[in-house]
């Protein structure tokens, strides 16, 4: 029981990261990494995978933005 209630706590942690952060995502990229910042504090590790997984796609975005700017 206490096992599925520290997963619980840890969703919904999780889903209040993602609430404030992901909206920000689009001002300035530095939210991203303090997002990932925040889920590797929950979750008690650092996960390059998943950060690539979930959170590139988002920074390659602002980039091409930025560098197509740029031109």
């Amino acid at each position: 029981m206490k096992q599925r209630r520290k997963l619980r706590n840890k969703y919904v942690l999780n889903k209040i990261i993602d609430s404030i952060f992901h909206p920000l995502f689009r001002k300035h990229p530095a939210y991203i990494f303090v997002d990932f910042a925040a889920h590797s504090l929950v979750e008690g590790k650092v996960d390059l995978d998943k950060f690539m997984k979930y959170n590139w796609r988002y920074l390659e975005k602002w980039l091409r933005k930025k560098k197509s700017a740029k031109y």
